[in-house]
């Protein structure tokens, strides 16, 4: 395998597979980005080689097993795949870079910081579609920034789009 890319949808995955611009493509639909994270122990199971996860809890879930098998990734890890993969500066990944105290030094020093567009959404003073538009077709409807509908946690309810 040479060129490997990951993508969030599935109908992107099959047309850049078809242009040619990947030897593998697969979409990873499941979204971290609402709600609270999974648990370190929950993610483990979603990146790791399939094994005893139940239908929909690991990272190729929504890719199909007959493209799996043709590709010959079925139940792969991603860390597995992608240390196999063109891109990777550093190499395959192995224990010995696990072990090398200076990158484990350099890890635990590391913090994930929201921007301040972040902080802003999180406070409620931004609204992150205004700088993420939507705009795509699925199953026949039109998805837009003006079309969407939103959740008033408040009222706990749905808003109608207007």
């Amino acid at each position: 395998m040479t060129r490997l890319m990951l993508t969030t949808d599935t109908s992107a995955a099959g047309a850049i597979q078809h242009a040619g611009l990947a030897d593998l493509v697969i979409a990873i639909e499941r979204r971290l980005v609402w709600g609270p994270l999974p648990s370190d122990a929950e993610l483990d199971a979603f990146f790791a080689a399939r094994t005893t996860q139940p239908p929909g809890v690991h990272w190729l879930a929504d890719t199909p097993s007959w493209r799996l098998e043709e590709w010959g990734v079925k139940d792969r890890g991603l860390v597995e795949l992608l240390s196999e993969s063109d891109g990777l500066e550093e190499g395959p990944f192995a224990l010995e870079m696990h072990n090398d105290s200076v990158r484990l030094a350099q890890y635990k020093q590391s913090r994930l910081l929201l921007t301040e567009l972040g902080k802003a959404v999180l406070a409620g003073n931004a609204d992150a579609l205004r700088y993420n538009p939507i705009h795509r077709w699925w199953g026949g409807t039109e998805l837009t920034n003006e079309r969407l509908w939103r959740w008033d946690h408040e009222g706990r309810s749905l808003v109608a789009p207007g």
